[in-house]
């Protein structure tokens, strides 16, 4: 048997082969960055395909992890990885919308691309060791031992939602959605009918059931799922960045619960998430549910209707460097007590986490005094109602699910577009 040993990993050559060459792919990017400019639409760009296959083989290593260290090593790696995937994805031009996220050096140094810029050896030759010592380079002189095969791990986002009806293929999304809401087997946390466009419950169902499925569809792409998770810690760490706050803490609290989500995923279909989120009513563990209806949407709700003693606050005579105390003090207070009363080893203590962070920034923005970051946080706010809005009018227009996930898709990088002009702007 042709095998290569990687650490405790029995790879494949075909798989060793992918390691390889994501870790030379590593080493060049410094060089295809520079040449950016240079590059014609459309190019092929070597080793797209072999690193989106590598973060691959890394994510399922990551998922299997229970080691806190091993994890933290695995997720650097990863992230360095993810932006190097940016970058040749905007070298080639291949994209729906741009995904030409730029590192640049105003970021974090947690959100960074920078350092691994010091691996200097180019040869394809030296395979499965080389490969080890991309990665004794990435991570401070450790080797990773793997100790999880590509197939001992399998996240099942290519079968039909749990506990949802599922959509025929030749069965326009917006029609099936509406007979299952007639059946009374569609449900949703929250009528939105204001920032759909809807005009009715029923209708705002139907739509909904059609964004689930899409969504599902968009991320069983690797290569979207692996885009999405990069462009969206990328683009909350500049946010940061641009409030002067560090973004470690965010940056670990963010590929934790990533990591929680994808061990639920592969344990038992996100079951456990739902049992835990059933008391708050969310329905479906989809993109549409979790990110956008239970994060975005209520957090951009609370703050148009902020409590009276913030808003009081906030309108008093006072530096603002008080009043961003105090909001932060606020809000902090409030996460702190819902963390309390949260599963300490459950989804929304992790959740806590990551709002603890992110959330203090965006509340800063859209109610102080800050010019630039409140620039910032209306861009971000606007855009997220505005594709919340276009997410439900492409669901009544499309003829197929696939066509529908096509959509979303497009929306979805024009979207992410306008915030990252917005972010890079000095």
């Amino acid at each position: 048997m042709n095998r290569l040993v990687v650490g405790r990993l029995t790879a494949s050559p075909a798989v060793a082969a992918a390691a390889a060459a994501g870790a030379a792919v590593l080493s060049l990017l410094w060089f295809l960055r520079k040449s950016a400019r240079r590059s014609r639409p459309n190019e092929s760009v070597l080793g797209l395909a072999e690193l989106t296959k590598a973060c691959e083989l890394w994510e399922r290593e990551l998922a299997g992890a229970r080691d806190e260290e091993r994890k933290r090593r695995l997720r650097k790696l990863l992230w360095q990885a993810y932006g190097a995937l940016d970058t040749l994805y905007e070298i080639s031009g291949r994209s729906r919308g741009a995904r030409n996220m730029d590192h640049d050096d105003g970021a974090a140094s947690a959100c960074s691309s920078d350092s691994f810029m010091s691996v200097s050896n180019l040869e394809f030759a030296h395979g499965a060791d080389y490969v080890q010592e991309a990665q004794s380079e990435l991570i401070g002189g450790e080797r990773i031992p793997m100790t999880h095969s590509p197939t001992d791990i399998t996240l099942n986002l290519t079968e039909e939602l749990p506990d949802i009806p599922p959509i025929v293929a030749d069965e326009r999304p917006y029609e099936s959605g509406l007979a299952r809401v007639r059946q009374g087997e569609v449900r949703c946390r929250k009528i939105r009918l204001s920032v759909s466009g809807c005009t009715s419950d029923d209708d705002f169902l139907a739509c909904v059931h059609g964004i689930r499925h899409a969504f599902h569809m968009v991320l069983s792409r690797v290569d979207e799922r692996t885009w999405l998770r990069s462009h969206g810690q990328n683009l909350l760490c500049k946010l940061l960045a641009r409030a002067e706050r560090p973004s470690e803490r965010f940056a670990t609290a963010f590929g934790t619960i990533l990591d929680y989500v994808t061990n639920s995923l592969t344990a038992d279909g996100g079951a456990s998430i739902l049992a835990e989120l059933e008391n708050r009513k969310v329905a479906a563990l989809s993109f549409y549910d979790l990110v956008l209806d239970f994060t975005f949407l209520d957090a951009l709700e609370d703050l148009e209707n902020p409590p009276a003693a913030l808003t009081t606050a906030m309108n008093a005579w006072v530096p603002a460097v008080v009043k961003q105390k105090m909001l932060v003090a606020a809000v902090g207070v409030v996460i702190s007590a819902k963390r309390g009363r949260a599963d300490p080893q459950g989804f929304m203590t992790k959740y806590y986490d990551v709002m603890e962070e992110v959330s203090p920034v965006i509340a800063w923005g859209l109610l102080g005094s800050d010019e630039r970051l409140k620039q910032s946080c209306t861009v971000l706010k606007d855009t997220i109602l505005a594709f919340t809005g276009q997410l439900f009018r492409l669901t009544r227009q499309a003829a197929t699910l696939g066509e529908l996930a096509d959509s979303v898709l497009e929306a979805l990088h024009r979207s992410s577009d306008t915030i990252t002009r917005m972010l890079n702007q000095p």
